[in-house]
Order: C-alpha cells, then sequence, then structure tokens
C-alpha cells in the first residue's frame, strides 16, 4: 500500500477548481434553470466537492499505488462513472447532448488533474 501526499491533495483539489473555472470560462457554461444562489456559494460547493473526489482518489492512490501509467488507466476508469451518469440523463431525463458533452469534458480534466497530481507527487 502506497502514502499519499496531504499537500498534494490540497494542491489537486485547487488546481481542479482553477482548470474546471477556465475550461467553463472558454467553452461556456450550458445554459441551465434558472437559479437563484449567491454569488459567494457556487465556488465554495465547487472547493467542497473537489474536496471529496480528492479523498475518493487519495484512497485509491494509496491502494493500488500506480505509476503515471496507472494513474492514466485509473482516471480513464473513474471516468465511466460520469460517463454512465451523463448517459442515463441524455436517455431517460431529455438532457441535450451538447450540455452532458461539455459536462464531461469538465469531469475529464477534473478526474485527469486529480488523478495525476495525488499519484506522481508522493
Amino acid at each position: 500500500m502506497g502514502s499519499v501526499n496531504v499537500l498534494a491533495c490540497v494542491a489537486a483539489t485547487v488546481a481542479a477548481f482553477l482548470v474546471n473555472g477556465v475550461y467553463y470560462g472558454v467553452v461556456g457554461a450550458p445554459a441551465a434553470a434558472e437559479v437563484h444562489r449567491p454569488a459567494w456559494a457556487t465556488p465554495v460547493v465547487e472547493l467542497i466537492r473537489n474536496a471529496m473526489l480528492v479523498l475518493l482518489v487519495a484512497g485509491l492512490v494509496a491502494q493500488l499505488d500506480p505509476d503515471a501509467t496507472g494513474a492514466l488507466l485509473l482516471a480513464a476508469g473513474l471516468f465511466l462513472i460520469p460517463l454512465v451518469l451523463f448517459a442515463g440523463a441524455v436517455f431517460h431525463e431529455g438532457t441535450a447532448l451538447s450540455a452532458a458533452a461539455v459536462h464531461l469534458g469538465d469531469w475529464a480534466l477534473k478526474l485527469l488533474i486529480l488523478v495525476l497530481i495525488v499519484s506522481l507527487w508522493r
């Protein structure tokens, strides 16, 4: 069993948050239903979501002890989860394929960043 660097987990959480912000700034966020929330809520919720996800990634990395290739395979395997969820949303809920594709791009980047940083910075 490998170890995990706590600083790497914090850095991965912040890096994923920043990259996702740039990603949606470039690609644009899909139109959503009108939601009223305070301006501070989105960054706080996104940082918490990334922190929760990095806990899962850190646990898997500690158990699997992947090298760079293993880290890429782990990220690809984890990507199947949002892929299956968005496929269900498109098929069963009528979510626009374009919106699902934008969010899948976000998940792909997020998982790649989290897994690579946590796996390689130990």
